[in-house]
């Protein structure tokens, strides 16, 4: 995806989906994950993570065990074009000027990945695909065209 090409991205997540996430967006999308944060963290992946980005040749701010008030933080500090993480992401970022959130980890507002793959082939094929909704939605108005009822 040529519009992503080193475009700098934040990483919000657990250390399962995280992980692999930056080195996708590194080797396949050609992004550069400038945060990194992980919700949650056990002392065998921070060692698995820290290899990864020593192996990518990366610079990354790494966090762990980060809450939203660490997120918002970090990324009015840095202010990447992009963030990976949630919906609770894409409030965090209301007012920050970040142009795209990409809603791939749980909560997610619009998509549920149930009996969908995560990983593999199969698995990339189905995050590309949340990752151009999302980029495509970006354009749709934000603003409500009717009044609710109640």
């Amino acid at each position: 995806m040529r519009l992503l090409y080193r475009m700098p991205a934040a990483v919000v997540s657990d250390a399962t989906i995280g992980i692999p996430l930056v080195r996708f967006l590194f080797e396949e999308l050609e992004m550069t994950p400038e945060l990194i944060y992980l919700r949650s963290s056990q002392n065998y992946a921070r060692e698995i993570l820290e290899r990864e980005v020593k192996d990518l040749g990366l610079s990354s701010k790494i966090v762990y065990n980060a809450d939203v008030y660490k997120v918002r933080e970090g990324l009015e500090e840095v202010r990447p074009e992009a963030v990976f993480g949630s919906n609770v992401e894409r409030h965090a970022i209301e007012g920050l000027g970040i142009p795209l959130i990409f809603e791939i980890v749980s909560p997610m507002r619009q998509f549920r990945l149930v009996n969908r793959e995560y990983f593999g082939y199969g698995g990339m094929l189905n995050l590309l695909e949340l990752i151009q909704n999302d980029f495509n939605d970006r354009w749709r108005s934000k603003e409500r065209r009717y009044k609710a009822r109640w």
